[in-house]
């Protein structure tokens, strides 16, 4: 029997000093998305008066967290965006999975990052469509609409959009489904 000294030496492959940069940039933004979501949501709540303007009857106000709709009209109606019902809740996630596909992976670098852009559009989105039908169906159907949009299908529909985006950032910033299985076997052999 003969022993081989050295034989075997693990390849190990060093990262780009720049590409663990962009990792630690975009972990810090994920944090820096859920300490500021405050004034994150002040923002939503904006943009949300669009949707929820297109959806209800009379017109639709922000002030603060809270999108009032049915100006105009005999009863006026607050939309109140707290943290458990923020976009936050889903970017941040998102933009963590990207950071770690930027350590971890040998993805493009800027298909990452378009990745996680198209990812977190599409969570931003579903999110703004759930908050535009809660309205929807308070306006037309009061409390008993707004409860069921609200705590079920609204939830649903975000919560399919948020897993629809996990995997969009991950087949679109890894190259596709056979480049992700490639990318991630290299460095996690099983």
């Amino acid at each position: 029997m003969t022993v081989t000294v050295g034989a075997f030496r693990p390849r190990i492959r060093r990262r780009s000093p720049r590409r663990l940069i962009a990792a630690v940039v975009a972990a810090s933004v994920a944090i820096a998305v859920v300490l500021t979501q405050a004034d994150l949501r002040v923002g939503e709540a904006v943009l949300a008066r669009w949707f929820v303007q297109s959806v209800t009857t009379g017109e639709a106000a922000a002030a603060g967290t809270t999108v009032y709709f049915g100006i105009g009209t005999d009863q006026v109606t607050g939309l109140s965006i707290t943290a458990l019902c923020s976009t936050v809740v889903f970017v941040a996630p998102i933009i963590a999975l990207a950071a770690a596909m930027l350590a971890i992976t040998r993805a493009p670098a800027r298909r990452i990052v378009a990745a996680g852009l198209l990812g977190i559009a599409l969570v931003v989105f579903c999110n703004f469509v759930r908050f535009a039908s809660a309205a929807w169906a308070f306006d037309r159907y009061g409390r008993e609409g707004f409860d069921i949009v609200h705590r079920y299908a609204g939830s649903l529909f975000v919560i399919a959009g948020f897993v629809a985006a996990i995997i969009v950032t991950l087949v679109v910033g890894l190259g596709g489904r056979d480049r992700t299985r490639r990318s991630l076997h290299g460095r996690f052999p099983g």
